[in-house]
C-alpha cells in the first residue's frame, strides 16, 4: 500500500512539473490589460515566442459568462481576428488563452474594450434659406463615446459640439461649407461628414436699376433690370415681368396695362424689355415685378422727352492697407430744378447707416474710417427724384483693401524620416499667411538665403523643383525660418530645426552587410530584440541571422533586402518594450537595360532613323561608352543623378548628319555596383563619310563622332497603371501634360512653372475609370502623345 502511495505522489508531481514547465514558457506582447481596440482595427494577439504546443484563444465575457472561441489549437507568434461579431462591441470582456488539450487556463487578460469606430449613417445635404430664417444641419452617426465638432470653410466652429448645429435668425456671415468631424473618447480614426453647403439668399430686390430713355422716334428703348443675388439658381428662378402705367382717355384715370411679347416689344417676361421703333404714345412710366425665392420688388423707369438725370462717379476705388479712409462721391447733372435724395448701399443692396465709421450716407459724400477687410465689398450711391418717382443708381465704387497678414499656420520643426517618399524623404516646411497680395517668401537656413518665393496665402519649402524634387541630404540639416515681405507689413516666422532623421545604409547587390544598434548596458543576456521591416515582422532566413538580437548579418543582400528597418528591445523578466530607432537600407543593382537597340538600323539616304535604348538605375552616377566591333567609340558619358524621380534614362543613336560606318555596336553601362550590357545591333549606313580624327596606329581606320543629336522623347511607367504613374521627357521640359479619354475629352490637366524632367501623377484622386488613356504632353514647340491603359 505504501509503495502505491508513492507512485501515485510521484505522478502527480511529474504532471505539475510538467503543466509549470508549459506555462511559463507563454506571455503576451499585445493585447494588454486596459486595451481598448477599435472595431474597424485588427484584435491581434502577440504572443512574446512562437508557440509550438497548441492553444486555444477565446474571448470571455465576465457579466454572463460567455465565451467566443477565436482560434482553436493555434500555433504560430501572431493571430490576428476581424472583428465581425457585433455581440462583443461596446462592452468590458477578457482574452483567455488555454492549453488545447488539457484546457488549463495559461494567460488571462482583462478588462479589454472593443469599442465602435465612429461611422456616419446620415446628414443633411445642403440647406438654402432666406434672411432671418434658421439653419438646421444635422449629422446622424453610430459609435462608442461620440463626440462632435463642426466646421465652417475647414476653421473651427466655438462650441459647435452636438450632433445637431443649428443657426436663428441666418445672415450672410453664414455662408459657407461646413463639415461635422465625428470622433470618439477612445483612439478610434475620426470620421468627417460630406460637406454642407450652406446659402443664405438675400431680399429679393433689384440692385440694377433700367436707365432712363430719353424718346427718339423710331428709335429702340431698352430697360435692363437686376437682382442682388449670390446665388445662381436663385436668379434663373426669378420671375420678371413688365407693366406700363398710362392714362384711360375716357376715365381719366391711371390704368396699368401688362407688356406682352410681340410685334415691337419683347422681353416682357425677362429682365431685359426692349421697344422698337419707338412711336409718340410709348412715352410714359414702366415699372418691372420680381418675384423670387424670398419675396417681391419693383423698380420704375420712364421714356420721355428729356433725360431727368446723369450720375458721375468722381471719387476712387480704395486699394491701400487696411485701417486707411476711404472717400466716395458722386456728382449729379439734372435737366428739371426738382429735390434730390441721397442714399449709399453697398452690393449686397445693404442700406447704410450713419455712424462714426460711415459718415456722410445720404449726401452725395461717402467717408468709410478705419478700413478693414469686412468693408470689401463694392459701394454705390441710388439718386431719388421724388417728385416724379422715379430714382438711378451710380456706377459702383470698389473698396478692395490689401490686408493686414497673420500667420494661419508657423513652422514646425521638421525631421527627414523616409527617404523613399516623396515628400518625407526631403525637407519640406509650410507656412501659410491670411493674405490678398502677392508676398515675397525669402527662406534662410542657418541665416544664409537659400530660396525666394512669390505667393498669396503661403510657400512650401522643399529641394528641388515641384516636379522632380531631390533626397535630402545631411547638409540640408540647419536652422531655418522665412521672411515674408507685405505691401503692408514684413512678418517672419519662428526658428525651426530640420533634423536628420534615420540612419543610411547603402550596399550593393550580393555585398555582405549589416544592420546594428548600441548594445544594452546593463547586458545583452536580459534582452531580446524584435525587428522588423516596411512596418511588418522581420522574418530571418539563411541569409539573415541575429533577428534576436541587437545585429542583423547578411551573408549577402538583394535588391529585395532594400525597405526600412525598425527594432524594438524587450526586457525578458519586465517584458518593457523600448523602440530603438530607424534603419534604410538600400541594395543598389547594377544598371538594367529594360529597352534594347533594334537588331538592324539602316541609314535612309543621309538620314540614319533615330533609335533609343532604356536603362534603369539608381544615382548617384551613370556612366554609359559606345563599343564598335569591341573597342570603345567616342567619350564616356556621366550623368549624375539628382531627383528622386530620376531612375530611367534614354540614350540615342542616329539622326540626321550621324557619320557612323557600318558594322556591329554595343552600349556598356555601369555604376557602382556592377555593370551591364545592351545586346549586340548592327548598323549599315551607305552614306557614311571616313570624316574625322584618326585612331592611334596610323592605319586607314578612322573614328566616326557620335553627334549630339537629340530628339524629344516621352517614357510612362508603370504602364499599365492603376495609381501612381510617373511621364519622363528625355531632352525635353514639359510645360503642360493633359489625360484624354478615347473621345479626346480632356479629364486631367496641369501645368509648370518650373523645370522638370519627371513629373508624378496620383491617378487615384481623379477618380477615371478603367480603359485606354492618352496623355499629351507639349513645351510651347514641341508635343508628344503616349497611349495608357488604367486597370
Amino acid at each position: 500500500m505504501k509503495n502505491l502511495v508513492s507512485q501515485i505522489s510521484i505522478l502527480i508531481v511529474l504532471m505539475f512539473l510538467i503543466t509549470d514547465l508549459y506555462s511559463e514558457e507563454i506571455s503576451l506582447i499585445s493585447p494588454i490589460a486596459g486595451a481598448v481596440i477599435c472595431s474597424d482595427d485588427a484584435f491581434v494577439v502577440q504572443f512574446s515566442d512562437i508557440q509550438t504546443e497548441p492553444v486555444n484563444i477565446s474571448l470571455i465575457n465576465f457579466q454572463f459568462n460567455e465565451r467566443k472561441l477565436l482560434a482553436k489549437s493555434f500555433t504560430g507568434q501572431s493571430f490576428v481576428w476581424e472583428m465581425n461579431d457585433p455581440a462583443w462591441f461596446d462592452k468590458e470582456i477578457g482574452l483567455i488563452i488555454e492549453n488545447s488539450q488539457t484546457q488549463e487556463l495559461l494567460i488571462q487578460i482583462a478588462p479589454i474594450k472593443i469599442a465602435i469606430s465612429p461611422k456616419i449613417s446620415s446628414q443633411t445635404e445642403s440647406a438654402i434659406v432666406c434672411q432671418g430664417e434658421t439653419i438646421v444641419l444635422q449629422v446622424d452617426a453610430d459609435g462608442s463615446g461620440l463626440k462632435y465638432q463642426w466646421y465652417k470653410d475647414n476653421k473651427l466652429v466655438p462650441g459647435a459640439n452636438n450632433r445637431v448645429l443649428i443657426f436663428e435668425s441666418a445672415e450672410h456671415d453664414l455662408i459657407g461649407i461646413y463639415r461635422c468631424i465625428v470622433s470618439s473618447d477612445y483612439s478610434c480614426l475620426p470620421v468627417m461628414s460630406a460637406p454642407i453647403s450652406v446659402f443664405v439668399s438675400t431680399k429679393t430686390q433689384f440692385t440694377v436699376a433700367p436707365l432712363n430713355i430719353q424718346w427718339t422716334y423710331l428709335a429702340t428703348a431698352q430697360f435692363k433690370v437686376g437682382i442682388h443675388s449670390l446665388d445662381l439658381e436663385e436668379v434663373r428662378n426669378t420671375k420678371f415681368r413688365w407693366y406700363r402705367d398710362t392714362l384711360n382717355v375716357f376715365t381719366g384715370s391711371s390704368e396699368i396695362i401688362a407688356l406682352e411679347d410681340g410685334g415691337r416689344i419683347s422681353g416682357a417676361w425677362s429682365d431685359h424689355l426692349i421697344i422698337k421703333d419707338m412711336i409718340y404714345t410709348d412715352r410714359g412710366r414702366y415699372f418691372c415685378i420680381a418675384e423670387g425665392r424670398c419675396g417681391f420688388d419693383t423698380i420704375y423707369t420712364f421714356i420721355g422727352d428729356d433725360l431727368f438725370m446723369k450720375i458721375h462717379n468722381i471719387g476712387y476705388d480704395y486699394n491701400d492697407c487696411e485701417g486707411g479712409t476711404a472717400y466716395l462721391e458722386v456728382e449729379v447733372e439734372t435737366l428739371v430744378e426738382s429735390q434730390i435724395e441721397y442714399q449709399w448701399y453697398n452690393t449686397g443692396l445693404r442700406l447704410i447707416e450713419e455712424s462714426d465709421k460711415f459718415v456722410g450716407t445720404k449726401t452725395n459724400k461717402l467717408r468709410i474710417n478705419d478700413v478693414q477687410k469686412a468693408d470689401a465689398i463694392a459701394y454705390y450711391c441710388r439718386v431719388t427724384m421724388p417728385e416724379f418717382d422715379i430714382f438711378q443708381n451710380s456706377e459702383i465704387f470698389t473698396i478692395d483693401p490689401a490686408f493686414i497678414p497673420f500667420f494661419t499656420l508657423e513652422l514646425k520643426d521638421y525631421i527627414v524620416t523616409d527617404r523613399d517618399n516623396f515628400y518625407l524623404g526631403q525637407v519640406n516646411l509650410r507656412t501659410y499667411i491670411y493674405s490678398n497680395r502677392v508676398c515675397k517668401f525669402e527662406w534662410f537656413r542657418n541665416d544664409t538665403l537659400v530660396k525666394t518665393d512669390n505667393n498669396i496665402s503661403g510657400s512650401n519649402y522643399h529641394l528641388g523643383s515641384r516636379g522632380a524634387p531631390r533626397p535630402a541630404v545631411p547638409t540640408d540639416v540647419g536652422r531655418y525660418h522665412c521672411v515674408i515681405t507685405h505691401p503692408c507689413t514684413t512678418l517672419t516666422t519662428n526658428y525651426v530645426n530640420v533634423i536628420w532623421g534615420y540612419e543610411d545604409v547603402i550596399l550593393c547587390n550580393f555585398e555582405k552587410g549589416a544592420l546594428e544598434v548600441d548594445k544594452a548596458k546593463d547586458g545583452e543576456e536580459n534582452y531580446k530584440y524584435i525587428w522588423y521591416k516596411n512596418k511588418k515582422v522581420f522574418v530571418p532566413n539563411f541569409r539573415i541571422k541575429g533577428a534576436g538580437t541587437h545585429k542583423l548579418e547578411f551573408s549577402w543582400v538583394i535588391v529585395e533586402d532594400t525597405g526600412t528597418y525598425e527594432v524594438w528591445r524587450q526586457h525578458k523578466d519586465s517584458g518593457e518594450i523600448e523602440y530603438l530607432g530607424k534603419i534604410y537600407l538600400e541594395v543598389k543593382g547594377p544598371p538594367e537595360v529594360r529597352k534594347q537597340f533594334p537588331a538592324l538600323i539602316v541609314n535612309e539616304d543621309n538620314y540614319l532613323p533615330k533609335k533609343n535604348c532604356a536603362v534603369y538605375s539608381h544615382g548617384p552616377t551613370l556612366f554609359a561608352q559606345l563599343y564598335y566591333e569591341d573597342s570603345p567609340l567616342g567619350e564616356v558619358e556621366v550623368r549624375e543623378i539628382t531627383n528622386i524621380n530620376e531612375k530611367f534614362h534614354a540614350y540615342y543613336l542616329g539622326g540626321y548628319n550621324t557619320n557612323l560606318k557600318s558594322g556591329i555596336y554595343k552600349y556598356k553601362f555601369w555604376n557602382e555596383c556592377g555593370e551591364s550590357w545592351t545586346e549586340p545591333f548592327e548598323i549599315i549606313n551607305t552614306n557614311y563619310k571616313p570624316t574625322g580624327e584618326v585612331k592611334p596606329g596610323g592605319d586607314d581606320y578612322y573614328v566616326s563622332s557620335v553627334p549630339d543629336m537629340t530628339i524629344p522623347q516621352m517614357f510612362i511607367y508603370p504602364n499599365p497603371a492603376n495609381d501612381f504613374i510617373t511621364v519622363h521627357c528625355a531632352h525635353f521640359v514639359p510645360r503642360t501634360i493633359s489625360i484624354r479619354n478615347l473621345v479626346g475629352k480632356e479629364v486631367y490637366r496641369t501645368e509648370f512653372e518650373s523645370e522638370a524632367s519627371s513629373v508624378s501623377i496620383n491617378l487615384a484622386d481623379k477618380k477615371l475609370p478603367s480603359g485606354m488613356y492618352f496623355i499629351h504632353v507639349t513645351d510651347g514647340v514641341n508635343f508628344l502623345v503616349e497611349k495608357i491603359i488604367l486597370q
